[in-house]
């Protein structure tokens, strides 16, 4: 059988550049498995740095507009899958009166009432990074909904509201607007690469009553709600 330089045969060769392809191959896949699995964990983790940010936000910040002592910001409201900015998420400073007699009662609602609370009119965007979508926990649509994190403007306590609907962010704070919050827990479904088998999804969960970030949970288990689990 002819052989080449150092003795090898052209069999020989053939298997070891197949072994070598072979084997660069499955580096390469290994190498991109690796980094895909890292971006989404990068995407997982900021969008929890997103939502913690929001309760810095409606904590720290007292008042609205440079010298406007007259009105004062009370919380933040989050909406996903607003009409003309889909795929991203809006925020919206949620602002009223610095002052007020609170004559409706003291519960949320009506405190906010009397401060003639409202939503600003212009807010900042945020979008999740290297494709990846929040989806509703049944199945692969865009969530579509709201999340409000605000403080009680007469003891100061900080409130998780939030609605699995879309919602209009000009309307006013009336009974009809309350009616569709709630202040159950909220699960979204982060989807890597839009995988409608969901094997992948990570489940990123506000606790109900959440007060602070430490209601923030993170669901990896194959047994999280937006992998069929409960």
């Amino acid at each position: 059988m002819q052989r080449i330089r150092r003795g090898f045969t052209l069999i020989e060769v053939s298997i070891f550049l197949a072994i070598t392809g072979l084997l660069f191959a499955m580096v390469v896949i290994g190498v991109q498995n690796s980094i895909s699995q890292q971006r989404f964990n990068d995407v997982v983790q900021n969008y929890v740095e997103f939502l913690r940010s929001i309760y810095a936000g409606v904590t720290n910040v007292q008042s609205s507009g440079a010298g406007n002592s007259e009105r004062a910001i009370y919380g933040k409201m989050v909406i996903f899958g607003e009409s003309g900015n889909q795929g991203k998420m809006s925020v919206y400073n949620v602002i009223g009166n610095a002052n007020g007699d609170f004559s409706s009662g003291n519960t949320l609602a009506s405190s906010l009432a009397d401060l003639d609370t409202k939503i600003e009119s212009s807010g900042e965007s945020y979008a999740l990074r290297w494709g990846a979508k929040i989806e509703t926990v049944g199945s692969n649509d865009e969530y579509k909904g709201a999340l409000m994190i605000i403080r009680h403007p007469r003891s100061g306590m900080v409130y998780t509201l939030s609605k699995d609907s879309a919602l209009n962010p000009r309307g006013p704070f009336n009974e009809k607007f309350w009616s569709d919050f709630g202040f159950s827990g909220v699960n979204y479904c982060i989807d890597p690469d839009d995988d409608t088998s969901n094997r992948r999804r990570v489940d990123v969960k506000i606790a109900e009553n959440a007060r602070n970030t430490s209601g923030i949970e993170i669901i990896v288990d194959e047994n999280n709600p937006c992998r069929g689990g409960n």
